[in-house]
């Protein structure tokens, strides 16, 4: 939360901005838990056969963030996704790159900004810090889901448009 807001929030609600300040640490807790042990560079090379050029890039562009310790959990699993896709064919070939990613990504922080502020926010009015925390950890699965879903449902839209167009 941006510190002008905390200073607002503490003024006018100092309980409802104690027990967001508890929330979000909670939900942040639990989310680098989930994180779980780190796998090197080296064996993320190794399982994924990914060139180190194209791990390189995809840290420049932030789409992955290694530490000292190596790759967290959600980073090894963007990096099996790529790994997937350029064994399906999308690679540098027929011009796809790691900078493709880029779309989503911006997307996706776009999302979570909108997302982690209306959630946290109502949430903290509603819940305590620990079942508010749980409420989240328990959505996870399901919004993955709804996002893959709407995703397909969107693709599928925007081809018959494109296909209409053309028409």
């Amino acid at each position: 939360m941006p510190l002008k807001l905390i200073k607002g929030m503490l003024d006018k609600e100092p309980e409802r901005a104690r027990r967001l300040v508890e929330l979000e640490d909670r939900v942040l807790e639990r989310a680098l838990d989930r994180e779980g042990k780190r796998m090197s560079a080296a064996e993320v090379r190794r399982r994924y056969d990914l060139p180190k050029e194209v791990l390189e890039r995809l840290e420049e562009l932030g789409v992955v963030s290694p530490s000292s310790r190596g790759y967290s959990a959600s980073d090894v699993r963007i990096v099996e996704a790529i790994s997937r896709f350029r064994a399906g064919g999308y690679d540098e070939r027929i011009g796809f790159t790691v900078y493709d990613t880029l779309l989503y990504k911006r997307a996706m922080d776009e999302l979570v900004k909108e997302e982690v502020h209306g959630m946290l926010d109502r949430l903290a009015a509603e819940k305590a810090p620990e079942e508010a925390a749980d409420l989240i950890a328990n959505g996870a699965e399901p919004l993955h889901d709804l996002i893959g879903a709407l995703h397909a449902k969107a693709l599928v839209s925007e081809l018959e448009r494109q296909r209409a167009a053309r028409s």
